[in-house]
């Protein structure tokens, strides 16, 4: 973790509390309790990811100028909470499959009691709550992850000139989208049991070239975010070394990547 110091002024300048992105990160924390809570009830394996894991590791919580929060599982284990998960008053989990104009092949788990504005997806979602993502890592080769990939960024695109009205774009665009399916499944079938040892987000991700390696999550350890204890990988420095190479230097540019406008 950074000095101390250097971590409360980042806060201060980023994410002071009471500030609207300190506000929407403690409604993230929320949807990840809730998360961690139903995994660890279920024996679901899961572990924070890319900048979340980065954020526990570096600033113990939030890197402070952060919006989102990610985290990463196991195929095997995602089908077996889609299984278990059932909607309820509070939590909504939006697929692919479940919500049409959705693109993404990676789900997020929403807060149905919030909304937060995300530019020209909002007319078209069916779920509008703040949400975490949840990646779904397998083993997936490069040529096949860069084909679906292609398939799924030129659907998203079609998609954002689709009118609801106009049954007839409509019509093509489910096909398209079954189509896109039907690929991920056949390269599954065909590719899932080759090099088991590296995985990548599942077919469709743009990630394409940030690996993970199974020997560097497993066993995982845990770590403090937020004054909470979540999993991580268990060789955490190789893993964010291979997305970030030296994570430990703040940067000199920040950004956020959502339009917080929570009501």
């Amino acid at each position: 973790m950074i000095d101390a110091r250097i971590n409360d002024e980042l806060r201060q300048k980023y994410n002071p509390d009471g500030s609207d992105l300190r506000n929407h990160q403690l409604e993230l924390l929320r949807i990840l309790d809730f998360f961690d809570a139903f995994c660890k009830q279920n024996g679901i394996r899961y572990w924070l990811s890319s900048g979340t894991c980065l954020g526990a590791v570096r600033h113990g919580g939030f890197i402070p100028w952060d919006d989102d929060i990610d985290v990463e599982m196991l195929r095997d284990d995602y089908l077996r909470f889609v299984e278990l998960f059932k909607e309820n008053e509070d939590f909504v989990l939006q697929t692919y499959d479940n919500d049409l104009f959705y693109t993404e092949p990676f789900p997020k788990l929403r807060y149905k009691r919030s909304t937060i504005s995300e530019g020209e997806f909002d007319e078209k979602y069916t779920h509008h709550g703040i949400f975490i993502d949840i990646f779904i890592m397998e083993p997936v080769p490069l040529v096949p992850a860069v084909i679906c990939h292609f398939f799924y960024g030129t659907m998203r695109h079609f998609s954002f000139k689709i009118k609801k009205s106009n049954k007839l774009l409509v019509l093509a665009y489910k096909i398209w989208k079954c189509f896109n399916g039907w690929l991920v499944k056949f390269n599954r079938l065909l590719f899932g049991f080759i090099n088991k040892d590296t995985l990548r987000h599942t077919y469709g991700v743009g990630l394409v070239k940030k690996v993970r390696k199974r020997d560097e999550i497993f066993p995982m350890e845990s770590q403090e975010f937020e004054g909470k204890v979540f999993p991580v990988p268990g060789n955490y420095d190789m893993y964010l070394k291979r997305i970030y190479g030296d994570y430990m230097r703040i940067p000199e540019t920040t950004h956020t990547h959502h339009i917080i406008d929570n009501k």
